[in-house]
Formats: structure tokens, sequence, C-alpha cells
């Protein structure tokens, strides 16, 4: 082979290595745990919440602090609202179903906070299907009639997993039908026009993001929440304060840990005080 021919073939295999890596970099994980938070599970002898072993139980935790937070047509946020949702196209709080299955997708690191809100149809449109009985909590489940779900359970017996709904209410529902509602259903199929299971693409989230999620996941399955070593416990507090002090839980080891007495946080949903006391958390937009 002529010395041209090896050069040709060295720039092509270059590029082909460097193209690999690019691609590679861009499908990475979600951040999970640092190093820190996994050795310390390690010391206590722990499992991280979203290991396999623990990950239905995680999804159906968060799912029951939501259940029973009304329909709102364009209601809910990724980044904040959960568990009673965000304002909706005509004013009223609650969620829909696009809103809550990503929020609670984001809830299981499979999605950012910062990433854009999507119909159904989209939220569709970025995924792969997934054969029945595959599924995983965290996958969603699609339907004809512009509907979604998100999966909180291993596929039973049948192939299916129970999934977490906001339904029952439609473009004009205002967060004011009682009976609309988010729902806890027993199987991916609890309608007719079931289409398929599905799962959406690895994404990379923030420091924050992770680790604020882990201490959600933490403090409601009653275990300790360790601090991070890329965020102080305070800046823990802070980012649970502004987003998930709504979950009863979250509030209570809020109150009690005292991270947030040594300064007021401004903008958040606690206000301290400089004696070092503070008034009850509260959710932005909540009464």
């Amino acid at each position: 082979m002529s010395r041209g021919a090896l050069a040709l073939f060295g720039l092509v295999a270059l590029a082909g290595v460097t193209g690999a890596s690019v691609w590679a970099a861009s499908r990475r994980p979600p951040v999970l745990p640092s190093p820190s938070l996994r050795d310390e599970e390690q010391r206590r002898g722990g499992v991280h919440p979203l290991h396999r072993d623990r990950l239905e139980g995680t999804a159906l935790r968060l799912a029951s602090t939501v259940e029973g937070a009304r329909y709102s047509w364009g209601g809910g946020r990724t980044d904040r609202g959960w568990p009673a949702g965000w304002a909706g196209v005509h004013g009223g709080v609650g969620w829909d179903c696009g809103g809550l299955t990503l929020a609670g997708a984001a809830l299981l690191l499979r999605y950012r906070w910062d990433a854009p809100d999507r119909s159904a149809a989209s939220i569709a449109g970025i995924c792969r299907k997934v054969e029945l009985g595959s599924q995983m909590p965290g996958d969603v489940a699609v339907y004809r009639n512009r509907h979604i779900t998100l999966v909180l359970t291993w596929p039973d017996d049948s192939g299916h997993s129970r999934v977490l709904s906001a339904s029952g209410g439609g473009s004009k529902t205002n967060g004011d039908d009682p009976r609309a509602r988010v729902r806890i259903q027993d199987r991916g199929d609890y309608r007719s026009d079931f289409v398929s299971y599905m799962r959406l693409p690895a994404t990379q989230v923030s420091t924050e993001q992770a680790v604020a999620c882990m201490a959600v996941h933490r403090i409601l399955a009653g275990d300790p929440v360790p601090q991070d070593s890329r965020m102080s416990l305070e800046a823990i507090g802070a980012e649970l304060a502004d987003r998930y002090s709504g979950i009863d839980a979250v509030s209570r080891w809020l109150e009690s840990s005292g991270v947030l007495r040594s300064a007021r946080v401004s903008g958040l949903g606690v206000k301290g005080h400089e004696s070092g006391t503070h008034h009850p958390l509260y959710m932005r937009g909540m009464t």
C-alpha cells in the first residue's frame, strides 16, 4: 500500500473514531449519585433508590404523593409544582397527562428539569417502542387519543404494568372537576386505545437535579440523606424547598434537619429568621 493510501486510510479511521466518540458522548447515561454517595451507601450496606431492586418502590412512593391532584389542561412543570401541579392554560392548578408524565420522569432522572414541555404526541415522538413485558418504571405508555401515562412497576404476569395517569378532563378542564384527577391505574391498558409502552431517550441531567431527586427518594423511603461532595447540605435543602416542600415528608425533613435555619433563603418556599427559627414550609402559589 502506498504512503498516500496509508495516510488516507489513517484519516478515515481517525474520523470514524472521532465520530464514534462524539456519538458516545452525546449518549451518556443520566447523572446518578456522585462517588461519595455511592461510597456511603456501600459503607451503610444500602442500595441506591434507582437500583433495579428498589426502582419500583421509588416510583410508587413518588406516585402516592401526587395521587388525587387535580387535572388541569396544560398544567404541570418538570422543574417545580410536585405534587399539587402548576397553572394550566386557563390558570387552574393541576396536571395534564403530558406534564405529569414528564415531571415524573424528571423525578426518576429520565428527563431534564429544563427540557421543553411537550404534548402527549410529542413525547411519543421522541421515544422508542419497547416490547410488551420489557417495560420498566420510568417508561411511558402511549394511547391513540392523545394520552400518555408514566410506568410505575415492572411487568406482571400479563406483561402489563401499573401506570400514573392524569385524566378525566379535557381542553376546558381548569382544575375544577373533582372527577378529573391524578390516579394510579392497575394496568397500562386500562384504556381501550392503548398502543404500546415506550422509552424516553437517555439524557444528561444536572448535578442539582440528580442530588435533589436522590434526596427526595431517600426521604420518602425513610433513609438518611448523605451530604454530596459537590453540594452542601444547605444547597440540597434549598433545592428541596424550592421544588418539593409540597411533599409532606420533605417538608418535615426540612423542618427537622435545620439545614435552612442559618440564613434567609430568598425567593424560595422557606423564609428563615436570623434568630434561628423559621416559618412552616409552603409551596409558592399554594395556600
